[in-house]
């Protein structure tokens, strides 16, 4: 269908030489509050979401959908925005658990379909890089699978009440079974096969700056993860660290972050003022 859409298209493609990294200055005149991000399968460009379920594109992002776009009216806030390698697509999900697909991705079901929704809020979704399943987490540790991927627990049937939020989920490989999950303080559990790799020091997990989510590494030689910070760090495991704008962010926070679907050492962080910051092993060398 023909729609009408608006997106941010001033943007520059510019190095910044106090953050080591590539960003788009974002239209601040149109950004409402952002809350996910998510990278075209090509790396060439980014689709960014807010609360009300509006999509934003940089570069050479093709604008696919919005609730607005669509007269989609959702009872619960958007949380945030997810893509797959293979498809030229995007999922958003609301605090609900309701998913909506856009382009060519597939939909797998949602949370109020279950009948399994326990009335805590949704705080992240994790997708299989073959667009083959989800899952969705909530701020109890609580995990809900959709599609080829198969639920092997969650925080609250081990017994654990997480003294607080649960913030982020990451999955393990196509073919493989299993995730890790992220607490507010940096803490990391892990179910299945998915290897753990470490947490947040003590000393840092207990500061102001909530740990908001966290990213997959892998490569021939090792497999880790990256924990975000709203206050722009961020701690690697068994990963690579390329940079981080903690020191440019000036009371700003980041809201969001995602990895590079072309280069797997890569990885996008999202600012509540709408700059995209990209780090990789070049970063190092500017």
């Amino acid at each position: 269908m023909n729609v009408e859409v608006s997106k941010l298209d001033t943007y520059s493609n510019e190095i910044d030489p106090t953050v080591d990294s590539l960003r788009w200055n974002i239209d601040q005149n149109t950004v409402k509050t952002l809350c996910g991000l998510a990278v075209t399968p090509e790396g060439d460009g980014c689709w960014i979401v807010d609360r009300e379920g509006e999509v934003y594109t940089t570069g050479n992002a093709s604008f696919l959908g919005s609730l607005k776009s669509h007269d989609i009216a959702c009872g619960a806030p958007i949380v945030g925005i997810v893509s797959a390698s293979i498809a030229n697509g995007y999922w958003l999900y609301s605090a609900a658990g309701d998913i909506y697909a856009f382009g060519d991705l597939p939909s797998y079901g949602t949370l109020p379909e279950t009948g399994l929704s326990v009335g805590i809020p949704v705080v992240a979704m994790a997708v299989y890089s073959d667009a083959s399943g989800y899952c969705l987490l909530n701020q109890a540790g609580d995990v809900f699978t959709f599609g080829d991927i198969k639920n092997v627990g969650c925080i609250r049937e081990e017994g654990i009440i997480l003294p607080d939020p649960a913030t982020g989920i990451m999955l393990g490989d196509p073919g493989t079974v299993g995730y890790l999950i992220v607490d507010s303080r940096g803490e990391v559990y892990t179910f299945g096969d998915v290897w753990f790799r470490g947490s947040m020091p003590a000393e840092e997990a207990y500061r102001d700056a909530p740990a908001i989510d966290v990213l997959p590494f892998r490569s021939t030689a090792q497999e880790g993860y990256r924990i975000v910070v709203a206050d722009g760090s961020l701690y690697s495991f068994n990963a690579p660290f390329y940079g981080a704008p903690i020191n440019t962010m000036l009371g700003r926070d980041i809201v969001a972050a995602t990895g590079d679907p072309v280069n797997m050492d890569g990885y996008y962080l999202l600012s509540d003022v709408g700059e995209i910051f990209y780090y990789d092993i070049n970063s190092l060398y500017r």
